[in-house]
């Protein structure tokens, strides 16, 4: 119906202007002030990684690379392009590209004000940008029937890489929350244009994606501890280092479970119609 239609679509735009307003509070925030950045230097500090651990995880987001993801882009758009869903394909192009583009001119445009910490720009972190904007583009493009499984590998695969990058010392917490929201923001866009450019409505059946996105959270932590990611200091550091990691955890959780549901009018959609059968 069109109000669901409507409905979905205003919602989408909430969600994607509350991410934009995020982002810049979080930017200025971690960035621009000295609390700041004390709280996210702590925050990077509390996960930590031995020598041995930290090869591991740099070996893991050293295949985050531009082959990779452009492997993964043809793969998903091009299942797409077989089952002749072009609005859905041509969404995922927009969503990876604008992503990770926007993450690149972010790094340049905010500046680090020197509080006596490292001024290097890494808001937000490039390597959770590319998982979280291949996450999105998921589940625009897959099929109904293995879309249910998305929420659950995405949030592993999101939590896993932004885990990583903390331990090994390459980015802080904001940097992967401020990926986070990138990658929504984009998502939101795409599915504004579907609604206002006469997308379907949302169907009930392909709602309910929360158990499984808190699932690949879990999930993602046991694979850090596997790896052999441990709090600074032992017991002592274990609540602060968990705090952060739950922090990222929950985070990826919610808003991979809170897309699924907005981009449900992608799934539900058919393919276009071929040319014989528009003339029929």
């Amino acid at each position: 119906m069109a109000w669901r239609r409507w409905a979905g679509t205003i919602a989408a735009l909430l969600t994607g202007f509350a991410a934009v307003v995020a982002l810049v509070v979080l930017a200025v925030f971690s960035q621009q002030r000295k609390l700041g950045q004390q709280l996210d230097q702590a925050g990077m500090d509390a996960v930590y990684a031995n020598t041995a651990t930290a090869r591991r995880l740099v070996g893991l987001l050293g295949t985050i690379s531009v082959g990779t993801l452009t492997l993964v882009v043809v793969l998903l758009v091009g299942q797409a392009l077989l089952r002749r869903r072009y609005a859905a394909a041509v969404a995922a192009i927009v969503v990876i590209g604008g992503a990770n583009v926007s993450t690149q001119l972010l790094k340049r445009l905010i500046d680090r004000s020197g509080f006596g910490m490292l001024t290097y720009p890494s808001l937000p972190s490039g390597h959770t940008t590319v998982m979280v904007s291949v996450v999105i583009a998921a589940l625009i493009v897959a099929p109904l029937r293995i879309r249910r499984l998305v929420p659950a590998v995405g949030s592993l695969a999101i939590v896993l890489t932004g885990a990583a990058t903390l331990a090994a010392g390459w980015h802080r917490p904001a940097d992967v929350l401020a990926a986070l929201l990138v990658g929504l923001a984009w998502g939101c866009l795409a599915v504004v244009a579907w609604g206002v450019f006469g997308g379907g409505s949302s169907p009930d059946h392909v709602r309910g994606h929360g158990r499984l996105a808190l699932l690949g959270m879990l999930a993602a932590a046991a694979v850090v501890l596997a790896l052999g990611v441990r709090p600074l200091g032992g017991w002592p550091g274990a609540f602060q280092a968990g705090l952060v990691l739950a922090l990222i955890g929950l985070a990826s959780a919610a808003i991979v479970r809170h897309f699924a549901d907005l981009s449900a009018p992608f799934a539900a959609a058919g393919p276009a119609p071929r040319r014989q059968d528009a003339r029929s």
